[in-house]
């Protein structure tokens, strides 16, 4: 049963594992989180390789972030998670509190989209980060943690360490908060990284310095990136494969250039659309209707209500899913 709704969306998505080249860091198989009887996450499935910019796009409310969480097991414990995620071998839903402490910044870093909640207002930039660092290197001392703190703060870009290390969150521009935070990310090397709409309330210019950051990043350690963002522009520019979200589940997946230059799902094509392009004037053109909040087991496309090319099958049945070696998609009248 769907009910229309503006809040957290959900449904039923794709089981099959999406295509990727390279071997896989991470393995997200029939993902599905629910909070009582509505549906956040349903059968959500995608790989990340080595060394992949792998975006994940979609509306408010579509399960980008629920889904990234739940790869850190970083749920309230309302949150009703099913299915199978594997990061280099390890299980991540079946880990043992030692375990996921370890992976939490060794394995996996974090990049949380609000810079300000995420830094203590109370304790100086260089106490957050020495202690982070102390905790994920048992053994390090408070001199070393220190060091490695400045080190940090040079990669992301921060002109001036040692005044960094000495202020307090309130005290740094927006960037800056962005740039601490992902330096906390870095603190013990890990191999996948995961942004969760990390340009958020950032201007435009300071937007571009953050993810060409994430970029020069992930390309001089070896890792790879997830970018969660409701901004398909970000994700033409940065990601080397990109799922589309609605409604909890996955839509479409292709690399970035097929996705923008053979779009197949409705929804898809429709937030492409809805891009302006520089140089070219054009009526502005939004999708119709507000996300579904999906609630029980999800029988037909949950965009059919908002979709200009649904037929009467697409609201008696959900669509299969069409997979090729590098495009999947879940719709029973697409774009060709």
């Amino acid at each position: 049963m769907i009910i229309s709704s503006t809040d957290a969306c959900e449904s039923n998505g794709l089981a099959v594992s999406s295509p990727s080249q390279g071997e896989p860091i991470l393995d997200v198989r029939d993902l599905s989180v629910r909070f009582g009887s509505v549906r956040a996450v349903t059968n959500v499935s995608f790989r990340v390789s080595r060394g992949e910019f792998f975006g994940i796009v979609g509306e408010s409310g579509s399960g980008k972030s629920i889904t990234a969480r739940s790869i850190i097991k970083l749920l309230p414990p309302s949150a009703r998670v099913e299915g199978r995620i594997t990061f280099e071998g390890t299980d991540i839903l079946s880990a043992s509190p030692d375990e996921l402490r370890q992976l939490r910044g060794s394995g996996i870093g974090f990049v949380f989209q609000d810079a300000v909640a995420a830094l203590d207002p109370v304790y100086t930039i260089g106490y957050q980060l020495v202690e982070a660092c102390r905790a994920k290197m048992p053994g390090v001392s408070a001199s070393q943690a220190h060091s490695r703190a400045l080190s940090l703060l040079a990669e992301v870009g921060i002109s001036d360490p040692e005044r960094c290390l000495a202020s307090y969150p309130h005290q740094l521009s927006g960037g800056m908060k962005q740039r601490v935070v992902i330096a906390a990310a870095l603190i013990a090397d890990p191999q996948l990284i995961i942004a969760d709409e990390p340009t958020t309330a950032l201007d435009v210019t300071v937007q571009k310095q953050v993810l060409e950051l994430l970029q020069k990043i992930a390309a001089a350690r070896g890792a790879a990136v997830i970018l969660i963002t409701h901004d398909l522009g970000v994700v033409a520019e940065v990601c080397d494969r990109t799922a589309v979200f609605y409604a909890g589940t996955v839509v479409e997946e292709a690399d970035t250039f097929t996705l923008f230059k053979e779009a197949r799902h409705p929804y898809t094509v429709a937030l492409i659309e809805s891009l302006p392009v520089l140089g070219v004037r054009k009526a502005f053109k939004a999708i119709p209707g507000s996300p579904p909040k999906v609630v029980e087991q999800l029988e037909q496309c949950p965009f059919a209500p908002r979709c200009d090319r649904a037929l009467p099958e697409c609201g008696a049945r959900l669509p299969p899913e069409t997979v090729s070696p590098d495009h999947r998609y879940r719709c029973i009248n697409p774009y060709t």
